[in-house]
C-alpha cells in the first residue's frame, strides 16, 4: 500500500480490514473468516483472483410469500436501472447485491473507498425500486 495505492498483493482480508478500520468503519470477520463492514448495511468485502479484484456483496432476506418470479423481476428491474450494482437471486432464494472492483495495476485507496460508498448509495437507491415489498 505504498503511497496510498492498493496493489494486488495488498488485497487480503487483513489488509482490507486495516483500510476500513482507518476510515472508522465497523469491521468484523464472519464464521468463514470473511471481512464484514457495517455502514447502514452489512457488506462482505471479499478478495478475489489473487488480489486482482475485490467483490463487495450484501445479502437481503425476502418475503417468504413472494414468488420467485417477483424476486427475479425485481432483480431485472434493478439491473436495468443501476450500473455499478448487480442484483441477483441466490439458489436459496435470498437477494444479493454485488460489485467487483478491479485492482490490477494499482488502485488509489481513496478511489476504492469512494467506490465502496457509491456501492452503499446504489443499494439504497435500488431498494426504492422494491415497490412490491419483496425484500425484508
Amino acid at each position: 500500500m505504498a503511497g496510498g495505492t492498493l496493489d494486488p498483493e495488498d488485497v487480503t482480508t487483513e489488509g482490507l480490514r486495516r483500510i476500513f478500520d482507518s476510515a472508522y468503519l465497523e469491521t468484523s470477520l464472519d464464521d468463514d473468516g470473511d471481512l464484514v463492514v457495517r455502514d447502514n448495511y452489512r457488506v462482505l468485502v471479499l478478495p478475489r483472483e489473487n488480489g486482482e479484484r475485490i467483490r463487495l456483496m450484501s445479502m437481503f432476506g425476502v418475503d417468504p410469500d413472494s414468488a420467485l418470479e417477483d424476486r427475479l423481476q425485481l432483480a431485472n428491474k434493478i439491473n436495468d436501472v443501476m450500473v455499478l450494482v448487480r442484483a441477483s437471486v441466490t439458489e436459496r432464494g435470498s437477494f444479493c447485491f454485488d460489485c467487483d472492483i478491479t485492482v490490477t495495476g494499482g488502485l488509489p485507496i481513496r478511489t476504492f473507498m469512494a467506490t465502496f460508498r457509491r456501492f452503499l448509495r446504489c443499494m439504497e437507491e435500488a431498494l426504492t425500486l422494491d415497490e412490491d415489498d419483496v425484500l425484508t
